[in-house]
């Protein structure tokens, strides 16, 4: 006999393999429960998407910036910030390898955990889905700040990488020779 899914919300306490074979929801507290971790986990993914956002940020960045944006040097002499150069070539090279690495780790669990919260959706359990809208938009209200940080902070480089479904390389661009004051 072939289980089908239901054609429509419904407000039932009781939801049997929810997301996996053997994970079945029975009564009110697993309901509860089940809602609870559903919208820490949408809360997470929000989270998750600022972090890649300032992950990608950092490997876009430029090499000559990195003595300007990094949190110890703002101690320093305004007039010596521009004189900080990166030590070397390898260093600068480890730097965007340890950022896209980070990168695509959290890229990877947001697609994982992006893919379970839409099956849960899927179960058209109503509280499940008022769950994942509830943890989304407290996830926005708490890492929205961070989001507008980052884009502060990363003017030119933020806007290329605001959605994880279009990344594009955004490289330096040139000043026209007219806007060059010598």
């Amino acid at each position: 006999m072939m289980h089908m899914m239901p054609e429509y919300f419904t407000t039932k306490v009781s939801i049997e393999n929810l997301l996996f074979e053997g994970i079945s929801v029975k009564n009110n507290g697993d309901l509860f429960c089940a809602c609870i971790i559903i919208g820490l986990a949408t809360l997470c993914l929000e989270g998750l998407r600022v972090l890649f956002l300032y992950l990608e940020s950092r490997v876009r960045q430029h090499p000559l910036t990195y003595g300007q944006t990094d949190a110890h040097s703002q101690d320093k002499a305004p007039l010596f910030s521009s004189l900080l150069i990166p030590s070397s070539i390898e260093s600068i090279r480890k730097r965007r390898l340890k950022y896209h690495c980070l990168a695509f780790i959290t890229h990877t669990i947001n697609v994982i955990l992006g893919f379970l919260i839409m099956l849960a959706v899927m179960s058209y359990n109503v509280w499940i889905g008022v769950s994942v809208l509830s943890g989304a938009g407290l996830g926005h209200f708490l890492f929205g700040t961070v989001k507008n940080r980052i884009h502060l902070k990363y003017p030119t480089i933020a806007p290329s990488v605001r959605s994880n479904s279009s990344v594009q390389i955004n490289t330096l661009t040139e000043t026209p020779e007219s806007d060059v004051i010598m």
